[in-house]
């Protein structure tokens, strides 16, 4: 029943369809045309994506959806066993669903932000968008490499033209680049020694077999870390996150948020997929050393959020604050853990998209983020005021907020862990709670330097917050209240995930 009423093929090149259209000449250039028929596809295309976990069924252990998509009545490359294989689990699932509503909230803020070129800007969110949804799909490794090359190329563009200067641009593009080489070679070991081990060519993930017994640990070690480095290049973990700081600083509003969100989230779901399912034996031996970077990493990060002047560079390091204790929680391999990294991933994509629009909308009107040019905004933008309290109050772990239940989570996960280094986890689970004190001035920090204060002559005249901006605030603060209060919605979707995981770890 499920094919026959949704199909993966159709969620994931969905987005090509105005991409094309918008593409082509017959095509009004009108910038009015092109960004409201965009939105509009857009918010059909969540709707879309939103039926896939209606028809969800939570109880099954295995894939969902499963589509084989056949070319010429084929597989891909069928004598290599490389197919254009998509299914989901609940994680997934969830990515899919977040993904969407991310991009439809970004194109309609970026009738602030971008000005020029609208038509090429709009075709290259769609093929950004389409990828992204590939990533998440294929159950082919080299498939979902194909759509994580392609994420890149569209990324880089978007930021030559709209972003960032091309130096910044490339070296985006050739830091993206040595992650994929990483990924690459990774996947190549994968598949060559699946190959050795039953005979048959696959690169299907559900099939792919590593030995950790019977293979060296050399070569273990070298895969293992070929694909934290890969993945660990889009979730921004210590010291991966010193590459894009500058990066976030200088893009604009929709490109930020695609970052800090969506990019993100590839990170959590690649090593997911692939160091914790693939290499759980060696996963378990290096937990300590991720354990000693993610504690560091918040530490680190969180101290450096509250010393930034920049209100961008503020929440870039608080993200990565969070990218680090995601990470926390993977490493200590218990039910808490995985449990509450999942959510807060999720939670850090809305909070984090909610941040960025705060800061653009403060950038439209100010031309400026520097905190010593800041302050006493909120006479004239009372509403933005309202809607920045409870996104910050969420960072703090307010108790009924979403990120309450993530963090409480993860360093309840990081306490229990069943390791045989437990005492080191729970020392760096102490450690994690002290950082919580500089993450809170961090947010203050930014709060203030906005809102509060007292306010320069320049700024008496800026107006609140327009139509478009209130709906995409009011939509993204809206789960953070619903999630906090009523988290056991998402957490029943992808329990049977984490616990296949769990097993997985345990054998």
């Amino acid at each position: 029943m499920e094919n026959k009423i949704l199909s993966l093929s159709f969620l994931v090149f969905m987005p090509l369809i105005p991409m094309l259209l918008i593409l082509s000449p017959i095509f009004p250039r009108s910038a009015v045309i092109v960004r409201r028929f965009a939105k509009w596809f857009a918010g059909v295309h969540f709707i879309y994506s939103y039926l896939f976990i209606l028809f969800f069924n939570p109880n099954l252990l295995s894939l969902s959806f499963k589509n084989n998509l056949l070319l010429f009545n084929t597989s891909w490359i069928k004598t290599m066993g490389i197919s254009a294989y998509f299914a989901l689990d609940g994680f997934s699932l969830i990515l899919c669903v977040l993904t969407t509503f991310i991009f439809f909230i970004a194109l309609i803020v970026s009738k602030y932000s971008i000005t020029t070129k609208h038509k090429f800007y709009y075709s290259l969110m769609f093929l950004l968008e389409t990828s992204v949804l590939g990533i998440f799909c294929a159950k082919d490794m080299f498939f979902m490499f194909m759509f994580l090359f392609l994420s890149v190329i569209a990324l880089y563009f978007l930021l030559i033209n709209w972003g960032t200067s091309k130096k910044e641009a490339d070296k985006y593009l050739i830091f993206q680049s040595i992650g994929n080489m990483f990924l690459l070679f990774g996947m190549l070991i994968l598949y060559y020694y699946s190959f050795s081990a039953n005979g048959i060519l696959t690169a299907n993930t559900e099939a792919l077999e590593f030995d950790e017994i019977a293979n060296p640990i050399w070569l273990q070690v070298l895969t293992f870390i070929c694909f934290i480095i890969g993945f660990g290049t889009r979730l921004p973990i210590f010291p991966l996150q010193a590459f894009t700081s500058e990066l976030q600083k200088a893009s604009p509003m929709p490109l930020n948020i695609i970052m800090s969100s969506v990019i993100f989230g590839i990170g959590v779901y690649g090593i997911l997929e692939f160091n914790m399912q693939i290499f759980p034996t060696t996963f378990k031996e290096a937990s300590l050393i991720l354990m000693i970077f993610a504690v560091f990493g918040i530490l680190y990060c969180s101290m450096s959020a509250f010393i930034q002047k920049n209100v961008k560079q503020i929440i870039f390091c608080l993200s990565a604050v969070f990218a680090n204790f995601i990470l926390l929680g993977l490493s200590s391999v218990t039910v808490e853990g995985l449990k509450g990294s999942i959510f807060m991933t999720i939670a850090v994509s809305l909070i984090f998209t909610a941040l960025y629009i705060i800061s653009g909308v403060v950038y439209l009107r100010t031309k400026t983020l520097e905190t010593e040019e800041l302050g006493g905004l909120s006479k004239n933008m009372t509403r933005l005021m309202y809607f920045s309290i409870p996104v910050c109050f969420s960072i703090l772990g307010i108790p009924f907020l979403i990120l309450f239940p993530a963090e409480l989570l993860i360093i309840t996960g990081a306490f229990t862990t069943e390791l045989l280094d437990e005492i080191p986890f729970q020392i760096g689970a102490i450690i994690t709670v002290f950082s919580l004190f500089f993450i809170a001035c961090a947010v203050l920090k930014f709060l203030h330097s906005i809102f509060f204060g007292n306010m320069m002559t320049k700024f008496s005249g800026i107006k609140d917050i327009s139509t478009g901006e209130f709906v995409s605030l009011l939509g993204i603060t809206f789960p953070l209240l619903i999630l906090g209060i009523l988290p056991n919605i998402v957490f029943d979707i992808y329990n049977n995930f984490v616990m296949v995981i769990i097993d997985i770890l345990r054998i």
